[in-house]
C-alpha cells in the first residue's frame, strides 16, 4: 500500500494525518509534475467580486502527494512596468477535480480554508492522491478578497463580505469565447452578501463560459517514475501565448485544446510531456528579471528543474536598449537563475514584422525598423550563437525567419484557395469543397479581397470556422470573395 496522508486516517483527523504524513516523508522533495499557465496573479479586475475558477491540468509523470502552490502578486498593466503588490490580501478554499469527477479537499497547513496574504507563495499539505502520466485533472479554487486583518484558519474573515471591495484578481485570460477543455469560472458580482454562495469546491456546477481564471502558480509532486524534469518558461507576451491561437470550440475533435492559446513553448513541452510552470507576461524585459523589483518573480521559479529565457524584444523595442545592453541582462539573468535550477537555456530574439497578404510572400513583409530594432535583434542573436552565454541557446529565430537575421518571417505555404459562395464574421463557406472534418485546425484563413486573416478553429466539409485576436471579418465574408488557406507563421 503506498502511504498517503488518507491512509494515515483513522484514529487520527485529517490535519493530524497530514502533519504525520509530512514527518514521515521529508525527506522526499516534491517538483513541478504537472502543467499550469498561471503566472503570478494577474491584474485588477474591476467587475467580480468573488468566484470559484476551475482550471485544467495534465499529469507530465506519473505522481503521488500533489501539492498546490499559489502565488498573490499583482503584476504590471504597463509595458515595462515591474510587478506591483496588491493592496489585498485573499482567502482561498481549494480542491481536486480527479478524472472521475471526484473532488478532493485541499488543506493549507491543516487549514481547509486559508490566508493567501500579498507577495507570498502559499504551498498546500501533500493531497493524498495519485496520478498516472497524461491524466487530466482539475483544481477549483475558490477566491474571496479579504477588508481587514481579522481572518482565521477555517473560519474566514467573520461576517459578510464588504461592500467596498469589488476588485478580484485573476492569473490569466480565457482563450477565445468559451473554454472548450472544461475550464471556467462561477463569479458574484454581489457585494454585501456571503462569499461562500459561490463556493463550489465541494459541490455544484461551474460555469463554462467564463473571462478569467484564478490557478495554482505550480502543480507538485513526487514522481513514481522516471521524469524529464519541469521547465520554467519566462518570457514576454509571446511566451505568454499573446496572439497565439485561441482554443478551438470543439475540444472532442481538436488536437491538444489545452494548450493553444498559450504560446509556442507550451506546446513544445505539452507535446513532449514535460511539466512546466508559465511565467511569462506581457511587456515583461530581461532588465525587471534582474532588479529587486522582479524578486517574486524568480521565488515562483522554485521546485522547476530547468528554465527556458526568452527576453530581450521588449528591452529593444520598448526600452530602446542596445546590444550591449541587452547582453549584459542576459548575463547577468542566466547567473541569477542558475540558483534556482540545475539547467538554463536561452531563446534567441524573434523577429517583429507586418504583412499585407497573411505572410505567404517576403516582398509584402515590413520588418520593424522602431529602436532601431532588427539590428540590435541580430546582433543580439549573432552574440548568442557564439556561445558567450555559455548555455544551451534555442535558437527558435533561425526556425522563424526566411533566412538568418532576415528580420522577415519563413514564408507561409499556400495549401488550398478558392471562392467563397456564402460567409459570416466568422465563416468562410465553399460548397465546392469536400474537407475532411477538422483538416484546417490550427491553420490561417486569409480573405483576399479584404485582405482579413482568420485562425481555424474548425471545419466541415465546405465551411472553415475562425477565431480571432481581436474583431471578426468585417466586413462579412460575401459571395466571390477570394481566399486561401496558408501554414500558420506563429508558429
Amino acid at each position: 500500500m503506498t502511504l498517503t496522508p488518507s491512509t494515515l486516517v483513522g484514529p487520527f483527523t485529517a490535519a493530524q494525518a497530514t502533519k504525520l504524513y509530512n514527518t514521515i516523508d521529508s525527506d522526499l522533495s516534491p517538483i513541478v509534475v504537472a502543467t499550469s499557465n498561471a503566472p503570478f496573479g494577474g491584474v485588477v479586475y474591476t467587475t467580480y467580486t468573488t468566484a470559484t475558477c476551475k482550471s485544467k491540468h495534465i499529469a507530465a509523470v506519473g505522481c503521488r502527494d500533489i501539492r498546490l502552490q499559489y502565488k498573490m502578486l499583482l503584476a504590471g498593466t504597463v509595458v515595462g512596468t515591474p510587478e506591483v503588490l496588491p493592496s489585498n490580501n485573499v482567502e482561498i478554499k481549494v480542491s481536486i477535480e480527479d478524472s472521475a469527477g471526484t473532488l478532493i479537499p485541499v488543506y493549507f497547513d491543516g487549514a481547509r480554508l486559508k490566508l493567501l496574504k500579498v507577495g507570498t507563495l502559499l504551498t498546500s499539505d501533500p493531497i493524498g492522491v495519485t496520478f498516472a502520466k497524461d491524466e487530466v485533472f482539475y483544481v477549483r479554487t475558490f477566491i474571496n478578497r479579504i477588508s481587514s486583518a481579522a481572518f482565521v484558519d477555517n473560519i474566514g474573515e467573520p461576517g459578510n463580505f464588504s461592500s467596498n471591495q469589488t476588485n478580484m484578481l485573476y492569473s490569466y485570460n480565457a482563450r477565445g469565447t468559451t473554454f472548450s477543455n472544461g475550464e471556467g469560472a462561477s463569479f458574484s458580482v454581489a457585494t454585501g452578501v456571503d462569499p461562500f454562495l459561490t463556493d463550489f469546491t465541494d459541490s455544484g456546477t461551474i460555469a463554462a463560459s467564463a473571462n478569467v481564471v484564478f490557478a495554482p502558480t505550480a502543480i507538485l509532486g513526487i514522481p513514481s517514475e522516471k521524469t524529464a524534469g519541469s521547465v520554467a518558461i519566462i518570457g514576454d507576451s509571446i511566451s505568454a501565448g499573446s496572439g497565439d491561437l485561441t482554443a478551438p470550440n470543439t475540444a472532442s475533435t481538436s488536437p491538444n485544446p489545452s494548450e493553444w492559446g498559450f504560446g509556442h513553448w507550451v506546446r513544445a513541452l505539452g507535446a513532449r510531456k514535460v511539466a512546466y510552470s508559465r511565467l511569462a507576461q506581457g511587456g515583461e524585459q530581461a532588465l525587471e528579471w534582474i532588479t529587486n523589483a522582479d524578486v517574486f518573480h524568480r521565488q515562483a521559479m522554485i521546485n522547476n528543474t530547468s528554465a527556458i529565457i526568452a527576453l530581450g524584444t521588449n528591452d529593444i523595442a520598448g526600452a530602446g536598449a542596445t546590444a550591449a545592453q541587452v547582453q549584459t541582462y542576459l548575463t547577468t539573468l542566466v547567473a541569477k537563475i542558475k540558483n534556482y535550477v540545475d539547467r538554463v537555456y536561452v531563446s534567441t530574439i524573434l523577429p517583429r514584422a507586418t504583412s499585407t497578404d497573411g505572410f505567404v510572400t517576403l516582398a509584402n513583409q515590413t520588418s520593424t525598423t522602431s529602436n532601431n530594432f532588427s539590428a540590435i535583434k541580430n546582433e543580439v542573436n549573432d552574440w548568442l550563437r557564439a556561445g558567450n552565454l555559455r548555455v544551451p541557446i534555442i535558437d527558435v529565430a533561425d526556425i522563424a525567419e526566411s533566412s538568418r537575421n532576415s528580420n522577415k518571417w519563413v514564408v507561409a505555404s499556400i495549401l488550398d484557395s478558392g471562392t467563397a459562395t456564402s460567409g459570416s464574421a466568422t465563416t468562410v463557406v465553399d460548397t465546392s469543397k469536400s474537407w475532411a472534418t477538422n483538416q484546417w485546425f490550427g491553420y490561417i484563413v486569409t480573405n483576399m479581397t479584404t485582405g482579413q486573416n482568420g485562425y481555424i478553429s474548425s471545419n466541415t466539409n465546405n465551411t472553415l470556422t475562425c477565431s480571432f485576436i481581436t474583431g471578426q471579418f468585417s466586413p462579412v465574408v460575401g459571395v466571390g470573395d477570394l481566399y486561401r488557406i496558408t501554414s500558420s507563421y506563429t508558429g
